[in-house]
This record gives C-alpha cells, structure tokens and sequence, in this order.
C-alpha cells in the first residue's frame, strides 16, 4: 500500500473528525463499524472515504474476518484500522 501525505486535517467537531478519533483512540486495532453507528455515524464510511482523501491511511476488512471477534452481523459490515499513525496527525 502506498501512504499519502496528510493534506488537510478533518475539522474539530465534524464527522470525519469525530471517526479519526475513534481510530486513533483503537492503537492500531480494528474499529467495527457498528461502533460508527453507535456514535450516531451512519454515513461513517463515507467519513472514512473523505479521511482517505485527505491522506490518511485507512485500511478495511470485512467484520466477520475478525480473529478474536464472534460479530454475527447480518450484513456486510466493515472494520477499519489507521495503518500508520504517522498519517494521522491532530
């Protein structure tokens, strides 16, 4: 995968910014996306779609691939991990 440098950060308060957050906060962990919508985030993939814009790196996998997770989401429902915190300055 090759890094963007970061060109703009989100502004304090917004989605995008409240979604980094929530990725910083996980240490390099996968964040559910439930946990998105738990925050009242539903457009949080588009959220994270702008963050990549932006020059973040964001990587995602499908929920149920989790190792240690037993989520039985009825849909596809994507996890996602900053994959350098050096991308991802506040």
């Amino acid at each position: 995968m090759q890094y963007m440098r970061v060109k703009r950060i989100p502004n304090e308060g917004t989605d995008s910014h409240r979604v980094l957050e929530k990725l910083r906060e996980a240490n390099w962990d996968w964040v559910c996306g439930t946990t998105f919508q738990q925050m009242y985030l539903p457009t949080y993939a588009q959220r994270v779609a702008d963050l990549r814009k932006m020059g973040y790196g964001i990587e995602a996998a499908q929920c149920r691939d989790h190792e240690y997770w037993n989520h039985s989401h009825r849909g596809n429902v994507a996890m996602y991990r900053l994959t350098d915190d050096e991308e991802a300055p506040f």
